[in-house]
């Protein structure tokens, strides 16, 4: 007795003989079996060939869209960012060229002198730092214009607005500070006329009422923007050879009021919505990293103001609206500043990573304000005395009076 599976799961309890007896074996065909199995193991073998074969392609895309997954959308990401950089119709970088989409923060400290009394007589000057009086800057390209050779032409535009939320005091404050105009105007008659300087003398009232000493008292705005007064609408007098003087030989920061024959001095006013070059700046299109590189600064390449063929005269960098992808980020960056004339570096510190994005960090080199005596390229800086010695200024300033044709010195900002 046994129990059956399979055909007979169903069966009771049967007779071996019975289940013999009810198995005719069938006619089978041991060829046909045969063949059918050795084509079973040729089409088994087809089927793995081709398995293996859309596994080794699906590797090669998995391989390829890890390679544009990283490296490859980094390439795509740069050519994108390089295009949008280039300085062509329509470009993004163009726009942003021609306008800033946003204002830069100007800011203004000055130093108010408490004791002028006691300067005139030879005491020290006791100070006191005021501001900052922050003003927002806006820069424009209005008339920007492509030229034959595939370069880029253009004046900058600046407009300065007072922004009183982020200053400290208003344009009414009241500050003392040196007669800028007074000893402007006298550097000028000294460098033009030095037989005039006794003219000067006898004409100093009458160009500035109510003077008393070489100090100023004088509102913020004034003295920034809207101008101190230097009387010039005189027919005759002492006054008159003086103010003819400064009708040619006026420096950017004194300029003549039409209707009252006034003269004016402010130190920003001839920067506000003003317009300044021409500048000739390279497209970026035949190497993005020369993006916004100037190549000529009113229609010269090399800066006047100084020694002939000397490294001040060089202009190098752009107009800090825009830079290009340094080939080494190793390499200074450089910006032409015409405030003093001359071209400033950005030396690399270090890559830092900022929401994940890679960084290059620069800061403004140390040669930037070096003395002649610690960077000999700076020698070029140095004014020449009457009998042509040289007169060098230490570390941390610059006399930019060959740029701005009065006496000024330039410094690092406070930090």
């Amino acid at each position: 007795m046994v129990f059956a599976t399979g055909p007979y799961h169903n069966a009771q309890q049967v007779h071996v003989s019975e289940i013999l007896s009810s198995m005719k074996p069938p006619k089978c065909d041991q060829q046909k079996i045969a063949n059918k199995f050795i084509v079973d193991l040729k089409m088994g073998n087809l089927h793995i060939n081709r398995v293996m074969y859309l596994a080794g392609f699906g590797a090669i895309v998995f391989l390829i869209g890890l390679f544009f997954a990283t490296s490859g959308t980094d390439m795509m990401i740069n050519a994108k960012i390089k295009k949008s950089l280039v300085l062509e119709e329509g470009s993004e970088g163009l726009k942003r060229f021609q306008k800033m989409p946003f204002p830069l923060e100007f800011k203004v400290f000055l130093f108010n002198i408490t004791n002028p009394d006691d300067v005139m007589m030879g005491g020290k000057p006791v100070l006191t730092e005021v501001g900052p009086y922050t003003y927002d800057l806006f820069k424009e390209k209005p008339d920007l214009k492509f030229l034959s050779d595939g370069m880029i032409e253009y004046n900058m535009t600046y407009q300065f607005h007072f922004n009183p939320q982020k200053s400290r005091g208003s344009e009414s404050d009241v500050v003392t500070a040196l007669n800028i105009p007074l000893l402007g105007t006298a550097t000028m008659v000294e460098e033009t006329f030095p037989m005039g300087l006794g003219f000067l003398n006898n004409a100093i009232p009458f160009l500035f009422p109510n003077i008393t000493d070489i100090f100023v008292s004088v509102t913020v705005g004034d003295l920034l923007f809207k101008g101190t007064i230097i009387q010039c609408n005189y027919t005759s007098g002492p006054a008159m050879p003086i103010c003819n003087g400064l009708k040619g030989r006026a420096p950017p920061t004194i300029w003549r009021e039409e209707d009252t024959k006034h003269f004016r001095f402010a130190m920003f006013r001839h920067k506000n919505k003003t317009s300044e070059g021409p500048y000739k700046v390279k497209t970026g299109k035949e190497d993005i990293s020369e993006v916004g590189q100037i190549v000529e600064y009113q229609h010269r390449n090399k800066l006047k103001n100084w020694d002939k063929n000397s490294s001040c005269t060089i202009i190098r960098g752009t107009d800090t609206t825009i830079f290009g992808p340094p080939k080494n980020p190793h390499d200074d960056l450089y910006i032409f500043v015409p405030d003093v004339c001359l071209s400033f570096g950005a030396s690399y510190v270090n890559t830092t990573i900022q929401h994940g994005i890679p960084l290059n960090k620069y800061y403004s080199a140390e040669k930037n304000m070096a003395s002649a005596a610690r960077d000999p390229d700076n020698l070029c800086r140095c004014a020449k005395d009457d009998d042509g010695v040289r007169q060098c200024l230490k570390d941390g300033v610059i006399d930019a009076s060959p740029c701005q044709g009065a006496p000024v010195i330039v410094s690092n900002p406070i930090s």
